[in-house]
């Protein structure tokens, strides 16, 4: 007759660390991974707050995060990129400049077998595992129909683009321009391409307002752009002029309660930082990621900005 088969101490131990690891792959990363961050600028609110909600997550994940800023340079940033390669990362996300700009920075990667995802802007869908962001041009045509709602479908509109080689200003232009363009009595009468700063966004706006003295809403690709704007509609008391942001940083949120800013659409900067780490973390961990990993979005103007709380913007 046999004896009942006892495990010994260290077969147990043993079998405790198996459960522990696969336990532990339930709930976070298997291993500990190192991810290099490429952010296009650190004095962007919104970047400061993607960064933010980036290093959370990668705390919770035990995931290390070697983060370069690129100052919206487009060399600085094809360094930082060769930097975070030789360091051997497992995994960059990054923030590309412009879509063409950057694509040296994800052949590198690819030919260094590090993979990369795209966040907040994006490339050639063949040059990235995935883009954590949403459907610019969905976003575009979302501020159109305000746009058309509030103007009930008459005005004229000037706009603030961005970057001339960023995808997201293309796109979300592409969007506005489709629904505006679906509207007789509505017309585009500027397009100026700039840094996304508030300077550039005063600057423009003025040159707008002199030229278009009698335009209704001013369209501003993100924030800082918008809230440059609306330094130069009071500074020549436009009263009737409405502006438009995107990317709902807290000075935003606090010039649509004032009624300075008409709208702004909230991005949620540093829950999308957070949705990055995960996603990074999900492919080093082996699961396959969609083209576009969808972060959460918010219109905000007068009709909720009163009810809507801080946590619901970040």
């Amino acid at each position: 007759m046999k004896r009942p088969t006892m495990l010994t101490l260290g077969a147990v131990l043993g079998l405790g660390l198996v459960m522990g690891t696969l336990v532990a792959g339930r709930g976070g990363a298997q291993r500990k991974f190192t991810v290099g961050v490429s952010l296009a600028s650190s004095t962007n609110p919104f970047y400061i707050a993607m960064e933010q909600g980036m290093r959370e997550r990668a705390r919770e994940l035990q995931v290390e995060l070697r983060v370069v800023r690129a100052e919206e340079d487009q060399v600085r940033q094809l360094d930082g990129a060769q930097d975070l390669i030789q360091r051997k990362v497992d995994l960059i996300l990054i923030s590309p400049i412009t879509a063409t700009g950057a694509v040296p920075a994800y052949e590198a990667s690819r030919a260094a077998r590090i993979p990369i995802l795209s966040v907040a802007r994006s490339v050639d869908p063949k040059h990235q595992v995935a883009f954590v962001g949403s459907d610019w041009v969905e976003q575009g045509r979302r501020i159109g129909r305000w746009t058309v709602e509030r103007l009930k479908g008459r005005g004229k509109v000037g706009m603030l683009l961005g970057p001339a080689g960023a995808s997201f200003a293309q796109e979300m232009e592409r969007g506005y321009k489709e629904v505006l363009g679906r509207q007789p009595g509505m017309q585009v009468v500027a397009g100026h391409h700039s840094p996304l700063t508030r300077a550039d966004g005063l600057r423009l706006a003025e040159d707008i307002l002199t030229a278009h003295p009698d335009v209704a809403m001013l369209y501003g690709t993100n924030d800082e752009l918008a809230l440059g704007a609306v330094q130069a509609v009071k500074a020549q008391k436009k009263t009737g002029v409405l502006v438009t942001g995107f990317n709902g940083v807290p000075p935003a949120i606090e010039a649509v309660r004032k009624g300075e800013l008409a709208m702004t659409i909230a991005l949620k900067p540093k829950s999308w930082g957070r949705k990055a780490v995960e996603a990074a973390v999900d492919h080093l961990n082996g699961k396959t990621l969609p083209k576009i990993v969808e972060i959460d979005t918010v219109v905000v103007d007068e009709s909720n900005v009163a009810r809507l709380k801080r946590e619901d913007l970040l």
